[in-house]
C-alpha cells in the first residue's frame, strides 16, 4: 500500500485526501506570502506531496464506475480493471520553478482537483 493508505477504507481516503489539500493550500499561501522560497515550496511538492497525491488519486479512482467522466478505462476483463484520473497528468507535472505566481496557480488546481475527487462521493463500483 502506498504511504500506508488502506484502499478499501474510502473514508479513511478522504480524509488524507482533504488534509493534502490544506497542506497544498498552505504551501501556496506561505509561497506568495514570502515565508517560503520557490526552491523550498518545489522541493517539499516533489519529494513530500506531489507523491502522496499521486497515491491518493490512484486509491480513490479505484472506487470511480466506469462512467464517471473524471476516469478513463485503460484496461478492462472480466477480473480486473485498469482506470485513470484524466486530470492525474496535472499532479504529475513537477512544480514550475521558474516563477512563484505559476506555480501559485499549480498548487492551486491540485488542490482543487483533489478535493473534488475527495468531496465528491464515488458510487459502489459493480465488479
Amino acid at each position: 500500500m502506498p504511504f500506508g493508505y488502506d484502499t478499501l477504507d474510502i473514508t479513511s481516503l478522504r480524509v488524507h485526501t482533504l488534509e493534502l489539500c490544506r497542506k497544498l493550500e498552505e504551501l501556496q499561501q506561505q509561497l506568495q506570502s514570502g515565508s517560503l522560497t520557490l526552491a523550498d515550496v518545489q522541493n517539499d511538492f516533489n519529494g513530500i506531496y506531489q507523491p502522496d497525491a499521486l497515491a491518493l488519486v490512484d486509491a480513490i479512482t479505484v472506487h470511480l464506475r466506469d462512467d464517471d467522466p473524471r476516469i478513463y478505462v485503460e484496461y478492462r476483463d472480466n477480473t480486473m480493471r485498469i482506470v485513470r484520473l484524466w486530470d492525474r497528468p496535472t499532479i504529475a507535472e513537477p512544480l514550475r520553478a521558474y516563477d512563484a505566481h505559476v506555480a501559485g496557480v499549480q498548487l492551486h488546481t491540485i488542490a482543487s482537483i483533489l478535493r473534488e475527487l475527495a468531496e465528491s462521493p464515488p458510487e459502489p463500483v459493480s465488479a
